[in-house]
């Protein structure tokens, strides 16, 4: 994930964190919802998008929209954006035929043609069949500069919790015996070939009151999770916290940045040293790049 996308998650996450900011035993009449997966949160939930979904179907407006848009999301002329990697032009695309997505790529060339020609790389509904799971992609990290090495994010059914699977872009497979985290709310990214950072919960006390980590570990190649080094932790009172490997455009590392999303647009940011670290002096709105 890049810089730019940690600070809109931020932001994300601080609107959600509105929701949960009366914790727990605080009598908030409306408390039960916090249990997402609860039997109660969950009827209530159903219960409403029936209600919506009823009223919706009731206007004579409704059936005409939802062809139409049914007919754009699945157009076969849509632009396929990308990005361009050094092995190729990657696109996820979706449609009728591949309704949970594939992860494609083609060439330069090919894809300045009318008809550009798609190799398959990961197909998420393929996927999902084989491992009897309702699988929504949330994206790839991958390790410059070849990149193609991937910590693939899976989540069941698209909440927030997803698992990570270490994905060869080359091979076309997941790698293995390669990095492989349980289900959780996570961020994982590259330090380098046999080592990613995990943001992620770690056990009581380790998330945010706004149900995020906060509380980032060095995870090498072949270990378990709980024989994870912790190199950066925020506070409890953060939206969230993690770190990041601050890269050039060549994929060259300059150093190992701590964040932690202070607020909706606010982030700070240390510079990790074995030395000491040092928190650097930056505006809250400010951005590393």
């Amino acid at each position: 994930m890049t810089l730019i996308s940690k600070a809109m998650a931020a932001a994300i996450l601080m609107t959600a964190g509105s929701a949960t900011a009366q914790g727990p035993g605080t009598g908030d009449p409306h408390e039960w919802l916090e249990e997402v997966r609860g039997e109660k949160a969950l009827a209530w939930a159903k219960a409403e998008s029936d209600r919506t979904l009823k009223a919706f179907q009731s206007d004579r407006r409704y059936q005409g929209m939802y062809d139409r848009a049914l007919e754009v999301l699945q157009a076969k002329d849509r632009i396929p954006f990308v990005q361009i990697r050094p092995d190729g032009l990657y696109n996820f695309w979706q449609d009728q035929t591949n309704v949970r997505g594939l992860l494609r790529r083609t060439t330069l060339a090919s894809y300045r043609t009318a008809s550009p020609v798609w190799e398959p790389v990961l197909d998420i509904d393929a996927l999902a069949r084989a491992d009897g799971k309702s699988w929504v992609y949330k994206g790839m990290q991958c390790l410059p500069p070849a990149m193609t090495r991937c910590l693939v994010n899976l989540s069941e059914g698209g909440g927030d919790a997803t698992v990570i699977r270490e994905f060869d872009t080359a091979a076309r497979r997941f790698v293995d015996g390669g990095f492989s985290l349980p289900e959780g709310k996570q961020d994982g990214d590259w330090e380098d070939r046999d080592s990613i950072i995990v943001a992620r919960d770690w056990g009581p006390g380790t998330m945010t009151e706004s149900g995020y980590a906060f509380v980032a570990k060095r995870l090498r190649r072949g270990q378990t999770l709980d024989q994870a080094v912790e190199i950066y932790r925020g506070e409890p009172g953060d939206v969230g916290a993690g770190a990041f490997v601050l890269r050039d455009s060549a994929g060259r590392s300059h150093g190992l940045i701590g964040y932690r999303s202070v607020g909706a647009h606010e982030m700070r940011f240390t510079l990790l040293q074995p030395s000491g670290n040092i928190p650097l002096n930056l505006p809250d709105r400010a951005n590393l790049a």
